[in-house]
């Protein structure tokens, strides 16, 4: 049954991806529009922009702990694997959109400045909704077979996890606040 769910899971972001690519064609049917974000002002000005990596990193962490705070606890509820799933097709939709505008944006170069704009932070942050839905798996499994009986090292074991995937969660803030904007402006430098 594990494995189901997560086959479920990993369809749901590739649902979400194919989305994502396809709907800015949908809605959008003019192709002269761009987005305003990639646009190649924005892109020059980016390079020379001073980015306040401090104030940044507080202001991803407050948005990824909150993310992941309500994903940790939505494992304890009934509905929690679909919380799960909800959330994998919200993140694949949207990095589809912005697939697919930086490619109409900058052409083919605009797959390898997404990959390079997400890889560092979200390998981290898949790590930690790796490690999420396998304690989603055990809490459940726990929750069927004992019922009311919970082994007092049960707590610990949550702490742990919960730690752990705090600390992952932390991690991939830190690179997405320190070190993505160096790549992104290294990137960009080869582009122009």
């Amino acid at each position: 049954m594990k494995k189901d769910r997560t086959n479920l899971l990993f369809a749901m972001i590739g649902i979400g991806i194919l989305t994502g690519i396809l709907l800015p064609r949908w809605i959008w049917t003019n192709p002269g529009i761009r987005m305003e974000l990639l646009n190649t002002n924005s892109l020059r000005s980016y390079i020379t922009l001073e980015v306040d990596s401090r104030y940044l990193f507080f202001h991803i962490l407050g948005k990824r702990v909150c993310a992941m705070l309500l994903l940790f606890f939505g494992t304890y509820t009934a509905a929690g694997f679909w919380v799960f799933a909800a959330f994998f097709l919200s993140m694949g939709i949207s990095f589809g959109i912005l697939l697919s505008l930086s490619v109409w944006q900058m052409g083919y170069f605009g797959i390898f400045f997404m990959l390079c704009a997400l890889i560092p932070q979200w390998a981290l942050y898949g790590i930690a909704g790796y490690r999420m839905t396998c304690f989603m798996e055990k809490r459940r499994m726990r929750t069927i077979i004992c019922k009311e009986n919970i082994v007092a090292t049960y707590y610990r074991k949550t702490m742990l996890e919960f730690t752990i995937i705090l600390a992952v969660t932390l991690t991939g803030c830190f690179t997405e606040a320190y070190m993505n904007p160096w790549i992104l402006k290294n990137i960009l430098n080869f582009y122009f």
